[in-house]
This record gives C-alpha cells, structure tokens and sequence, in this order.
C-alpha cells in the first residue's frame, strides 16, 4: 500500500513525518498485530497440535511490512495450510493401520475463525500399506492476509490523521 500526502496550504507548518510514522508503528504493535496472532489462535485453538505465532514488524526501504509464523507445531501447520503430496504410509509400530474414512476437515479459511468440528463420518478400514493422495492446502495464510487488510489500511490512515494533528 502506497501513501502520499499532499500539503495543501503552503503557509501551514509541515507535518511531523517522525510523529507519523512512531503513530504508525503504534497502530501496527497495538492494534494489527495482536488481530493478525488472534486469526491464527483461532484457527488451531483446538488442534491437538495447537500452535503458537511469532510476529514481526519491519521497514525497508519505506515499505512497512508485517510477518507472522509458526513458532511451535510449524511442520503441522504446513501440512494443513500447504497441503501434502502423494506419499505411502506403512505401520511402525503395529501389523496393520487402522482409520477411518470419509474425514470433513476441522478448519477452512472461511472467516477469521475456524469452521466444522473435523470428523471422519465412513466406515473403519485395516490396511497394511496406504497410498495416500496428498491434501489440498486450505491456505490460511492468504485469508490472513485478505481479513486483516482493512484494519492495517484503516490504523495507517488514522495514525496519519493523529501524527498530523499532534503539536
């Protein structure tokens, strides 16, 4: 997101650009921030596997970035957000596997929560050797980013407004 701001009264005194931009980083570390970590809580609250995130803010070259990860549970996280490839699934531990079939996943990027309580509705299967055909990602990471744009868009604007008007 580009800003630009045009100074209409020349007799006026300039903005304070380093007001503006510790109100921004204000707005980013008080009201962004802890939006975008509530998206992903939300999501892997009740994962046996839950998950814990990382945040960080950075600036370069005058572009103001947020960045959020997996700090605990990252390989179960991709493997629900990215998906998984073909692969065999042999027993470790026992002669054979046991499962059910028929799973409808727990979560889906549908609003900034989660959806459906994850369960496994056919029959029970035992098999020794299991060519399973990969999962579809569900893509959380991109639905972050689509719900969490309008409150980054909307507390840049209003921490111009206030860095502007403070003397």
């Amino acid at each position: 997101m580009k800003v630009t701001v045009i100074q209409l009264h020349k007799r006026e005194k300039p903005p304070d650009w380093r007001r503006i931009a510790s109100e921004i980083e204000r707005g980013m570390d008080d009201y962004v921030k802890p939006r975008l970590v509530s998206y992903g809580e939300r999501v892997t609250r009740s994962w046996e596997h839950s998950v814990e995130w990382g945040t960080r803010k950075t600036i370069h070259n005058g572009a103001l970035s947020l960045y959020m990860w997996p700090k605990t549970n990252a390989d179960v996280w991709s493997y629900v957000s990215r998906g998984t490839r073909p692969h065999i699934i042999r027993p470790r531990k026992a002669r054979v596997l046991v499962f059910p079939t028929g799973y409808v996943p727990h979560t889906e990027p549908r609003g900034p929560s989660y959806s459906g309580p994850g369960k496994a509705t056919g029959p029970t299967v035992l098999a020794t050797v299991v060519h399973h055909p990969g999962s579809k990602g569900r893509h959380f990471e991109e639905a972050f980013g689509r719900w969490i744009r309008p409150y980054f868009e909307r507390q840049v604007r209003e921490a111009i407004e206030r860095g502007a008007k403070a003397k």
